[in-house]
């Protein structure tokens, strides 16, 4: 058993088996956010502009063609907006913002898993290094020749798997949550700038009640 990392998996399989299974963890919520993200964060650039021009055309069934055949929560709070324009500009900001909660839970989810695990792993990964030395230095202690302790010394080498294993993990999490959360946040934006934009033209031709 030369391979330092075989090494490794076997006399700490404890570490090593937490490990693995974060980055389990991590690949699944990435491909699965991934997958979230297409289905509930569709921006659908061009839509907000072709709506607001169809509207300030009059052409207000055409913009309500529009939005009810696109997805994502731009197309879902324009479409709130125009199914309810004839309340007041209160009851729609309300209900706008009730269909775009909806999203903003969905992009939300399981975000908090890749934050937990950018900080355990490189933790866990440092303790599994320091048990490692542990057992190191105590075997250390009772070799009896100079050859035996030579022998113990590439231990040191593979204890250090762990660190550099948690350490790992902990940049692809890093890296994963800030694109998703900085996405998460454009896509907000995006939305709630579609919402005022719509009710403004609305409101401007004083199609909401009073």
């Amino acid at each position: 058993m030369n391979n330092p990392l075989v090494k490794f998996l076997v006399e700490e399989w404890f570490i090593a088996i937490v490990l693995v299974a974060m980055s389990v963890a991590t690949i699944t919520v990435v491909f699965e956010r991934l997958g979230a993200y297409k289905k509930y964060g569709e921006i659908s650039t061009n839509l907000l502009a072709d709506v607001l021009d169809l509207l300030k055309a009059g052409r207000d069934n055409e913009a309500t063609r529009a939005v009810n055949d696109a997805d994502g929560p731009v197309a879902a709070v324009a479409r709130v907006v125009l199914a309810n324009a004839r309340r007041s500009v209160g009851e729609v900001e309300r209900l706008v913002q009730e269909a775009a909660e909806d999203y903003f839970m969905q992009l939300e989810k399981n975000l908090a898993i890749l934050d937990t695990i950018t900080t355990l792993s490189p933790l866990w990964g440092l303790f599994g290094t320091i048990v490692g030395m542990i057992q190191v230095f105590l075997k250390y202690a009772v070799a009896n020749d100079d050859k035996s302790k030579q022998a113990i010394l590439p231990s040191v080498g593979t204890a250090l798997y762990a660190t550099a294993g948690g350490i790992l993990i902990a940049l692809v999490c890093f890296i994963a949550y800030n694109y998703f959360v900085s996405r998460r946040s454009r896509i907000i934006a995006e939305t709630e700038q579609a919402a005022n934009k719509l009710i403004n033209v609305l409101e401007a031709r004083g199609t909401f009640a009073r």
